[in-house]
C-alpha cells in the first residue's frame, strides 16, 4: 500500500497554507496514501473544517473509501473537534453521496454513528441521528451504537440518546410500556 504523500502529512496536521502550495505546485488531490486513506479524509479525521472546504472545492472526492472501509463520513464523525462541522459540510456539498453513507459499515462492522458515539462525539451523533442514521445496526462486536456508547461511558452522547428517543422509548423503537422488544435508554 502506499505512503503518504506531502498533501496526506499537510492534511493530517491541518496546516492549509502548506496544502494550497502542494496543489498549486501540482500534488494530486485524490491521491491514494497509507490505508487507502485521501488527504481528505486526514483533515476530515483532524475536524480541519476549512482545509476540508478547500479540499472539496478543489475536487477532493467525497466518495473514496478507504482500505478498512470507513468512509469520508466515518472520518468526519469521529473527529476530535468539529466533527459535526465537518459531517455537515459533506452533507452540504455532497448530499446524496453521503446520506448513502450513513449506513455503511466498516470492516468492523462500525457505522458513522458507532464511532461518533464511541469516540465520545455528541454533537455528531445528534446531527447523525437528525439525518437518519440506523440505531438498530450491531457491529461485530454485536454492539449498537448506543451500546457502545454505554460500555465507553460517555454520559454526554448517552444524554443525547435520551433527548432524542426519550426515557421511555429506546433506540431500537418501540414503546418499553407496551411490551413490545424495545428497552429503556439508561
Amino acid at each position: 500500500m502506499p505512503a503518504d504523500t506531502e498533501l496526506h502529512k499537510a492534511a493530517r496536521d491541518g496546516d492549509k497554507e502548506l496544502a494550497e502550495d502542494l496543489l498549486r505546485g501540482g500534488a494530486d488531490v485524490n491521491a491514494i496514501g497509507a490505508q487507502g486513506r485521501t488527504a481528505l479524509h486526514r483533515a476530515l479525521g483532524g475536524g480541519f473544517v476549512d482545509l476540508c472546504r478547500y479540499l472539496i472545492d478543489n475536487k477532493a472526492e467525497v466518495s473514496v473509501v478507504d482500505a478498512l472501509k470507513r468512509t469520508s463520513l466515518h472520518w468526519a464523525a469521529m473527529a476530535p473537534v468539529n466533527g459535526k462541522e465537518c459531517c455537515e459540510l459533506l452533507f452540504e456539498v455532497a448530499e446524496e453521496a453521503v446520506v448513502g453513507m450513513l449506513d455503511k459499515q466498516t470492516k468492523s462492522g462500525s457505522t458513522p454513528l458507532h464511532l461518533a458515539a464511541g469516540s465520545n462525539r455528541p454533537e455528531a451523533v445528534s446531527l447523525l441521528l437528525s439525518k437518519g442514521a440506523d440505531i438498530k445496526i450491531k457491529d461485530d462486536d454485536d454492539r449498537t451504537a448506543h451500546e457502545a456508547a454505554k460500555a465507553e461511558g460517555h454520559a454526554a452522547v448517552l444524554d443525547v440518546f435520551r433527548e432524542v428517543y426519550g426515557t421511555k422509548a429506546s433506540p431500537g423503537g418501540g414503546d418499553a410500556k407496551s411490551g413490545s422488544s424495545a428497552c429503556i435508554v439508561q
